[in-house]
């Protein structure tokens, strides 16, 4: 990958300090690989790496290359996608975009490091948030990190702005899932040239596509388990003064696998609501969780209750999924097949959260926390 060239270069060209970068940057990268720790025990760990030049980097060196390492995030993205681009076929037209948190043994909130709506249900410590970009084989592109409480629809439109400026991309679909379906987030990507497949969350749509949904006729039936149907779904959306017409493909499919999985997660939340309702006092513990999207206040106001309607109206739409692609060239098999490919941006989280073990993270000033994850 020819980092120590890059590493090398880098210092010469960005700052006077003689530190051994590039001797912090592989230590760190492989006992991040083999044996995930703080910075302190990876140092105090050095001698574990066969032929590491002992006695050449020190703990405060260590701790000050992070600063030097987030300063170079951007410039190291360029040259790593080159060199991946040079040895295989580093295919970006199709990219995956998912966005996850990162949490802190920590309740110190700064510009960075914010209380917010925890991925890990880790909703006393503060936390940052990554934007993560990968290609169709999984290999990251690129990433962002933004405070703990930005909320994901603000997080996509800086990832692709940057990708084009830094890349010139001009053509590229983007693939996520509903928690980034917004119909300013669509606008956003088509307004730079980009094409999108993201699920469209069904039970919150307008009645008439909900009537589409339940309406049996252009369905084909691919298997016994298994239905598609594929038609036009047309939306309006203001954007900064701009009004902006999209028309889609729909992909609708109906499988009697997710609707055993339907059912058999909304039992947990009637069973959650039945509880809340009957002892109103844990009900502002649950604000956070998934039982109290069946709760309601009762004709006197006071008692709380099972909202039964809510409940027969999503089971409605048990096993219906639904995706929307904006390049109407596409056949509904081959947008499935694109998005089914998603499965891979959450398998580099896992990588992230468990195997490299990126949180949490005991690092605090925001120069440290970039380098811990450009390190990672």
């Amino acid at each position: 990958m020819k980092l120590d060239y890059f590493f090398n270069y880098r210092q010469k060209k960005s700052t006077k300090a003689t530190i051994p970068y590039k001797t912090s940057a592989a230590l760190l990268t492989y006992m991040r690989l083999m044996h995930p720790a703080s910075k302190k025990r990876t140092f105090e760990h050095k001698d574990w790496l066969l032929h590491f030049p002992s006695g050449t980097i020190d703990l405060h060196q260590i701790n000050r290359s992070l600063s030097f390492f987030g300063q170079q995030k951007e410039a190291l993205e360029q040259h790593l996608n080159k060199q991946i681009a040079e040895m295989v076929d580093h295919d970006i037209s199709v990219c995956f975009f998912d966005v996850t948190t990162y949490y802190f043994e920590s309740q110190q909130a700064d510009d960075l490091k914010r209380f917010g709506f925890s991925k890990d249900n880790k909703v006393n410590q503060v936390q940052v948030v990554m934007g993560l970009l990968i290609d169709s084989y999984g290999i990251p592109i690129g990433y962002n990190l933004y405070p703990g409480n930005t909320n994901e629809f603000g997080t996509l439109e800086p990832v692709l702005k940057q990708l084009k400026d830094q890349y010139g991309i001009q053509k590229l679909i983007i693939t996520a899932d509903r928690g980034l379906n917004s119909k300013a987030n669509l606008a956003k990507i088509r307004r730079l040239g980009f094409d999108y497949v993201l699920a469209y969350k069904i039970r919150t749509a307008s009645k008439e596509v909900k009537s589409l949904v339940l309406d049996d006729s252009g369905y084909r039936q691919l298997s016994k388990d298994l239905k598609v149907k594929a038609t036009t779904l047309s939306q309006q959306v203001r954007l900064e003064g701009q009004t902006y017409e999209l028309t889609d493909t729909f992909v609708l499919t109906y499988s009697k696998k997710r609707a055993q999985k339907d059912r058999k997660g909304r039992q947990r939340l009637i069973e959650k609501a039945i509880t809340l309702s009957q002892s109103p006092a844990k009900m502002k513990s649950e604000l956070k969780k998934g039982g109290k999207k069946y709760v309601q206040l009762a004709l006197d106001n006071v008692d709380l209750e099972v909202d039964q309607p809510k409940i027969e109206d999503d089971e409605r739409f048990d096993g219906y999924y639904g995706i929307v692609c904006s390049d109407r060239t596409l056949e509904a098999s081959e947008i499935i097949d694109i998005y089914q490919g998603l499965w891979k941006i959450e398998e580099s989280f896992r990588v992230l959260k468990s195997n490299l073990e990126a949180r949490p993270l005991f690092v605090w000033t925001p120069e440290s926390i970039q380098g811990h994850f450009v390190i990672c």
